[in-house]
């Protein structure tokens, strides 16, 4: 773990050096069988995407074991016994999603933080997802919320319907426990946003045709104004088609935010882009494996996934 200043590294640069192996006699085939798989939304990729998950389920379920495993999950998943583990800390208050028989779907809830610790937490319920989900017709999964110091009143609820990787993002008033009405709101997309500060978001989601890499997921980044239409947003960071995912990530320094943008060039290396005191965001100049774990004092904590 090393660590790095953020306003020192938008002005330095690191040399990167990329060796390729040579490769000789190397035969490339005409046509590829499988091409049609990068078709990751076209018909025949998801029916055969059903196809093997058929085969797995069948597999699965004939096995003599199964249904007494399963069985014996889940009632570890609804027991009450189970520790109600913090989500986050928020201040003076402890956040949780709590799941059991009774709500499958969860109660994400809040406790005075000295109420959790003496090991009596006195939880207040911020939202039912099953009964959210079966009040606006939707099969809700929880996708978690991010919510902006250092009131912590305001948070961006994050909802899947039916659990896929995409979601819906919503503004939510902690203390009038409910979404805010004519606040922030994202439609269902492959997304990621998270706060500059009360009236900015930092977005990465669809923003509409050729706006996605090939991976089917973000590839453009955007400050986005409360009071202006989605469509105003101002891009930040564009990335090529071929890159995995643009996302958006808020760290924060003490009093301060460092909004941040991580570009996957592959499934396993990643770009980062700081925001700087100019409002512009400018590249960090790490290792292709190097991941940003935290901000302390204006420095980056930096894990190597490798030598670099």
């Amino acid at each position: 773990v090393q660590t790095c200043a953020l306003p020192i590294f938008m002005n330095r640069f690191l040399p990167l050096v990329l060796l390729a192996p040579l490769l000789v006699g190397a035969a490339t085939p005409a046509t590829d069988p499988y091409l049609w798989l990068e078709d990751i939304e076209g018909p025949r990729a998801l029916d055969q995407v059903k196809a093997w998950n058929a085969e797995t389920d069948a597999l699965l379920t004939k096995d003599p074991h199964y249904e007494a495993d399963r069985m014996r999950a889940k009632a570890i998943l609804d027991d009450e016994a189970q520790i109600a583990d913090p989500d986050a800390v928020i201040g003076d208050r402890v956040l949780n999603l709590w799941r059991d028989a009774k709500n499958p779907r969860g109660l994400w809830r809040v406790s005075p933080l000295d109420a959790y610790v003496a090991g009596k937490p006195q939880w207040t319920t911020l939202i039912d997802v099953d009964a959210l989900g079966k009040r606006e017709g939707k099969s809700w999964v929880w996708h978690g919320a991010r919510c902006l110091e250092p009131s912590y009143t305001r948070c961006l609820v994050s909802l899947s319907p039916g659990g896929t990787d995409a979601d819906t993002v919503r503004e939510f008033d902690v203390a009038a426990r409910e979404f805010v009405h004519g606040g922030f709101a994202l439609p269902d997309a492959q997304q990621s946003a998270d706060w500059v500060d009360a009236d900015t978001l930092l977005v990465a989601t669809d923003w509409g045709p050729g706006s996605m890499a090939r991976s089917g997921r973000p590839r453009i980044a955007k400050l986005w104004k409360r009071g202006t239409p989605l469509s105003a947003a101002t891009t930040v960071v564009e990335a090529p088609e071929s890159v995995t995912s643009v996302g958006t990530i808020g760290f924060v320094d003490a009093a301060k935010r460092w909004p941040v943008v991580r570009v996957g060039t592959s499934f396993f290396q990643s770009d980062y882009w700081v925001r700087g005191a100019d409002g512009r965001f400018a590249k960090l100049p790490l290792p292709p494996q190097a991941d940003i774990a935290d901000v302390i004092d204006g420095r980056a904590i930096v894990r190597f996934n490798k030598a670099a």
